[in-house]
């Protein structure tokens, strides 16, 4: 019986090799200090009522993070029991063609500073869109919540990764470009019927 002996490299070593040989533009790190506050203005809101929302993006790191100025609509809303509420307006449609940014477009915070942004009360998944108000036909018009009466628990879920938000190109993005999956803490509020 012969007995046939392989040298053959350990393909899980041969992967880890590859792959710590990559530049370090091409490596994702999460990084650390960036906290995303999603900014309730009042926690008693009646239907058809503006939210008026905003995201508050802080860097309670020790170094400079730059963040991606165009943040996608990712807001969750559940019951306060974490039962998920269904948005009242559903529409599968094409995603508008996504903006290119350079590396002087991004936000650079500094430790201790924060930026902040309006949030939409919508959301995208893929190719589906989903939103818990509506906005009228002028952009002054803003936003008119559809919830039905009762309590609610809001969340923002804030992604930034090539091609998700806006299109770059990493090689050209400093190192302290924030990349990754961040959620807001949760934000309570209460939705009432409006005055007659």
């Amino acid at each position: 019986l012969a007995v046939l002996l392989c040298a053959c490299a350990d393909p899980v070593a041969r992967q880890r090799t590859d792959t710590e040989t990559l530049p370090v533009e091409e490596l994702f790190v999460q990084q650390n200090g960036l906290k995303v506050t999603l900014v309730v203005p009042t926690t008693a809101m009646y239907v058809g009522q503006d939210p008026q929302l905003s995201l508050r993006f802080e860097n309670q790191g020790g170094s400079v993070l730059y963040v991606n100025p165009h943040v996608e609509a990712n807001l969750h809303v559940s019951r306060p029991d974490g039962t998920a509420v269904g948005a009242p307006v559903l529409a599968v449609t094409r995603r508008a063609a996504r903006r290119r940014i350079r590396s002087a477009d991004l936000i650079a915070l500094e430790p201790g500073r924060s930026w902040v942004v309006p949030a939409t009360p919508d959301r995208w998944t893929n190719d589906r869109y989903e939103a818990f108000a509506e906005h009228g036909f002028t952009k002054e018009a803003g936003w008119g919540l559809l919830l039905p009466p009762g309590q609610y628990v809001a969340q923002f879920i804030y992604i930034n990764a090539p091609d998700h938000a806006a299109s770059y190109d990493p090689y050209e993005m400093p190192r302290g470009l924030w990349e990754g999956r961040l959620a807001s803490d949760l934000a309570p509020f209460t939705v009432t019927a409006p005055a007659a």
